[in-house]
């Protein structure tokens, strides 16, 4: 039995093709009265004697091919109104739920039991979750004996899989397998986001002696999953404190993470208003369909050629050249949708004439020429920001600056916004050749060099202590001859060098 909120959020998207129902009504009535042979004798003989003087069967018939029709012809204008009562979420935004990926680096992960390894197995599932989620932020942490924040939440699938795939045993600072610790670095990322958060460990195994985190995580209203990629026992210490999803060959057990993750974070409870209705109307083209077989019947013959004909020449969408049959059941925004849904963007993009949608399909199909333009008039601000990205994407950080503002003044105190405008004001601040005073690299005597024998060039040793994170990324994007993983191996040691100071003399990292 449907609830309270699901009667009182039931509408129509488009009452006004309510209004054939009664013309419908109207016509049978009129039909009726047309067909009716008693009708022009009713004045001229009295009406005890004309009862006994219709013969025949034909005024018993109960259902005629006009009944059948303007059922269809009811039916049709209700499904044309848009019933609805559930909201759908925009591409961009239906999945706003942070994501913390806590991967497992410790030596036990490269073992071959799952081919090509269980590490090899974990990253592929770490990169197919990434993309799964696309324009949801997703973080990422590595740990063995120690934990460290490879790439804080971002939206940038590409980025997070060129560090995904540069993760190895090897970067690793020390040995071991500390759920914990992963746990705390993962929750201090949740802490600064605007929505509730998961984390997904991609392990093959958690023990026991972290259940106490685990458990306060999940006291504290934070999802924590994980996907096992060795021994089904591996964990079964945690089981009861953990939501535990099997490995699969295919797509299955990423998919239900990503489920799982926009149920218990509530993502969907956060959509705006401005979100788009599910139309329901789609539903009733089954009965549709079932009584206008009936037609077939002997003697429910009615033209249904002309009629059709007659239907699309008015009704048709799009001209008769371009017409297909999808033209029949689905408006060109459901269309849309259902070549959106199948990954054919461009098809898509043409296709919709909802110009939110239409920039989003433009986006994903990488038209951002065909996204600005879908997207400048609207005053939402979802599509604002998303505007403000495409202008970041294409180098113009003034623009896309401003349309951070206009995002912020529709709606205050977004965090996502500010946070991408305070990069946008870093980067018009930054000349081109600004180092942000960072140290250069030096060359003396206690320098580094690899073997040119390799091929690999030579690197300077940077005097670390001082540095912040941000500064140590700034030295692997000006260029370093080095490769993502030798820039993890780095700022692995350096954070759990800094980390040992601090314990050992109470010195700030």
């Amino acid at each position: 039995m449907p609830d309270a909120d699901t009667l009182g959020a039931f509408h129509f998207l488009r009452p006004w093709w309510l209004a054939v129902v009664p013309v419908t009504g109207l016509l049978l009535a009129l039909v009726t009265r047309r067909d009716d042979p008693v009708r022009p004798w009713r004045n001229v003989i009295a009406p005890e004697l004309l009862a006994h003087l219709v013969v025949g069967e034909s005024r018993r018939q109960r259902f005629r091919p006009v009944h059948l029709l303007a059922t269809l012809l009811a039916l049709s204008s209700i499904a044309l109104a848009g019933p609805t009562w559930e909201r759908e979420a925009p591409p961009l935004d239906a999945d706003r739920a942070p994501l913390v990926i806590a991967l497992d680096v410790s030596a036990s992960m490269d073992r071959e039991d799952v081919a090509p390894s269980r590490l090899e197995r974990a990253k592929q599932k770490a990169r197919d979750l990434v993309a799964a989620r696309a324009g949801a932020r997703t973080g990422l942490v590595a740990y063995a004996g120690s934990a460290h924040v490879v790439l804080p939440p971002t939206e940038d699938p590409d980025v997070l899989a060129h560090y995904v795939a540069a993760l190895s045993t090897d970067v690793m600072p020390l040995a071991g397998k500390n759920a914990s610790a992963a746990l705390a670095e993962a929750r201090a990322l949740l802490a600064s986001e605007e929505v509730p958060g998961a984390v997904a460990f991609l392990t093959d195994g958690i023990e026991a002696g972290h259940r106490e985190a685990l458990k306060a995580a999940r006291r504290d209203g934070l999802s924590v999953l994980a996907l096992s990629v060795g021994p089904e026992q591996g964990l079964v210490p945690v089981a009861d404190v953990v939501e535990v999803v099997g490995l699969t060959v295919d797509g299955r057990d990423v998919a239900d993470i990503a489920r799982r993750v926009r149920a218990a974070t509530g993502a969907l409870d956060t959509i705006d208003r401005m979100n788009r209705w599910k139309d329901f109307g789609f539903y009733l083209l089954y009965p549709i369909v079932a009584l206008a077989l009936l037609s077939f019947r002997r003697g429910f013959g009615l033209r249904w050629g002309a009629a059709a004909a007659a239907f699309l020449y008015v009704w048709s969408p799009t001209p008769a050249a371009a017409f297909s049959f999808l033209d029949l059941w689905l408006t060109p925004n459901q269309q849309g949708r259902y070549w959106f849904d199948r990954g054919d963007y461009e098809r898509a993009a043409a296709t919709f004439e909802d110009p939110f949608w239409q920039g989003v399909a433009c986006y994903r199909s990488g038209d951002l020429e065909c996204a600005t333009v879908a997207w400048s008039p609207l005053k939402s601000p979802e599509a604002i920001y998303d505007l403000g990205n495409v202008w970041a994407r294409l180098g113009d950080y003034e623009s896309a600056a401003a349309a951070f503002e206009r995002a912020l003044v529709v709606r205050p105190g977004w965090s996502d916004a500010e946070a991408n405008l305070a990069l946008m004001r870093k980067k018009l601040a930054q000349p081109d050749d600004d180092d942000d005073d960072v140290p250069p690299p030096t060359f003396d005597a206690d320098d580094v060099r690899f073997d040119n024998k390799e091929n690999r060039g030579s690197r300077g040793e940077v005097e670390m202590q001082g540095l912040s994170d941000e500064q140590i990324g700034e030295l692997w994007l000006r260029g370093l001859k080095s490769d993502p993983a030798d820039f993890l191996r780095l700022k692995f040691a350096f954070q759990e060098e800094a980390k040992e100071r601090e314990r050992a003399f109470g010195e700030p990292p």
